[in-house]
């Protein structure tokens, strides 16, 4: 009710000016024509029937950009109500992590830095002595890196039954995600593999930042591997296998995380072991997470990102039996 009474009140304004500005135009003409009395007849005809043009031309430009302007704020309704649905859809498709499972606790934090992330992980655990665990950024962001995100994480829960070799799970999840996208968008991704029985983590990079493995000896990254996945028509991957130790501490991160924290001269792995040496309870893979998003929430990166924002992800395990 209010729209169309702001309507019709600007109507009646324009055709109020209108009025007022014939009226000088018809002075303005017979003071300086002097017509006779039959011309001052045609002349004022003229004059209010260029007048009504005027109000009735404005009254429909006055309706037409009322009627786009409508229909651009129920285009961007509509598209605000699928963005936030495609967001909670992802949110309830993001497993979540088991904080205890296998003598490995685990816990992991995402943050999106728009409604829809390109940022993903999975855990499986195809038998009991076997947990198979991915951490992945997919190129780009919006709904297209969605779709990819949920086409690749179904990927892997199927290869996860049948491969356990990271290097040619990978492999395959590579040239699958080629044959549908053709390189336009790829994902770099950590694949690792636990093996409860022997003890060890078997992984591949696939232009990852590196994870991290932190124990009482040093420093370990997790950096072999090959190209992000989907990037080449045929990739081949190295994967190597590590010892774990009780007490074993692993970080693996996003570029979002790495990126942020990253200093001139400094690589982020040597800032996360230098902060992670001052937590106190290294039991706890939940306070390593919100350490390491803090760390992250403080820094800008080098001085050319200044302005860039990404997803930011982090995961931690600890060995503790």
């Amino acid at each position: 009710m209010n729209h169309r009474k702001k309507e019709i009140l600007l109507s009646l304004l324009s055709a109020a000016v209108v009025y007022l500005f014939a009226n000088q135009a018809e002075s303005i003409i017979i003071r300086f024509t002097h017509p006779s009395e039959q011309a001052l007849t045609w002349i004022s005809d003229i004059v209010l029937a260029a007048a009504l043009g005027v109000v009735t031309y404005l009254w429909l430009h006055l309706k037409a950009a009322r009627t786009a302007l409508s229909q651009f704020e129920r285009d961007k309704i509509k598209l605000n109500t699928e963005l936030s649905l495609a967001a909670e859809i992802q949110r309830n498709f993001q497993p979540q992590l088991p904080s205890h499972l296998s003598g490995i606790k685990w816990a992991a934090h995402l943050q999106q830095a728009e409604k829809i992330g390109g940022d993903f992980y999975d855990l499986v655990q195809p038998d009991p002595d076997t947990i198979m665990l991915l951490l992945g950024d997919v190129s780009g962001k919006g709904i297209p890196a969605a779709l990819l995100l949920a086409s690749t994480s179904r990927l892997f829960r199927v290869l996860c039954r049948t491969k356990q070799n990271p290097a040619e799970l990978v492999e395959d999840l590579s040239t699958a995600l080629y044959e549908d996208n053709r390189g336009f968008m790829f994902m770099t991704c950590l694949v690792a593999c636990f093996d409860l029985k022997r003890h060890t983590l078997t992984y591949t990079n696939a232009g990852h930042p590196p994870g991290i493995i932190i124990r009482p000896s040093g420093m370990k990254l997790l950096d072999s591997g090959g190209n992000p996945v989907g990037m080449f028509e045929s990739s081949t991957y190295d994967c190597q296998t590590l010892e774990l130790g009780v007490g074993d501490v692993g970080l693996l991160v996003t570029d979002g995380i790495s990126e942020a924290i990253t200093e001139d001269g400094t690589a982020f792995s040597e800032i996360l072991q230098r902060e992670i040496a001052q937590v106190t309870d290294l039991r706890s893979p939940e306070i390593l997470c919100e350490r390491v998003m803090q760390l992250a929430k403080k820094r800008v990166g080098l001085e050319e990102y200044s302005d860039w924002t990404d997803d930011q992800t982090v995961l931690a395990f600890v060995v503790d039996g």
